[in-house]
């Protein structure tokens, strides 16, 4: 099943799940004009891919969550959309380096204020209602919480 993957993931499945299909079909199980391919997950992503390259045999799609290289996706316009967010006027007073990361927000900036041995933190927060911080928590409360070195909260002006 490796060697069916390698290179092509997700066909080996789709070429599966049109002959279920079409054999529901055949059996007078199913109406060719009302399949739909539907899928989480894993399964969603079959869906999409399904729904792209086997089009004639499904009437609709419904994808949830479908599992995708979302770093990937987001590559090189993810950091220019970052890069772009850093107003000129902050260029002319400091060096700015941009990095475009996955995972848990809070982790990654602990991480790279690790890695890069920080001695300041600066984060903007903005307004939550405090039953959505205590049942979710926040970024910055997290990061206040466990880093290294000392950290700036700075309240943003929201619209």
């Amino acid at each position: 099943w490796q060697d069916a993957l390698a290179g092509d993931p997700g066909r080996p499945e789709l070429i599966d799940l049109l002959a279920g299909r079409d054999h529901l079909v055949e059996a007078g199980i199913a109406d060719p004009a009302r399949t739909v391919l539907v899928g989480a997950s894993w399964g969603g992503y079959l869906t999409l891919l399904g729904l792209g390259t086997q089009s004639e045999a499904w009437s609709a799609g419904v994808a949830t969550v479908p599992v995708a290289d979302y770093v990937a996706a987001a590559g090189t316009s993810g950091q220019a959309r970052l890069e772009a967010a850093v107003p000129d006027a902050a260029r002319q007073y400091c060096e700015v380096e941009t990095v475009l990361g996955s995972g848990k927000p809070y982790r990654e900036i602990l991480r790279e204020a690790a890695a890069r041995q920080s001695d300041l933190l600066v984060l903007g927060v903005h307004g939550r209602n405090p039953l959505d911080l205590l049942l979710f928590g926040s970024t910055a409360q997290q990061v206040v919480r466990r880093a290294d070195c000392p950290v700036l909260t700075v309240r943003t002006n929201e619209q």
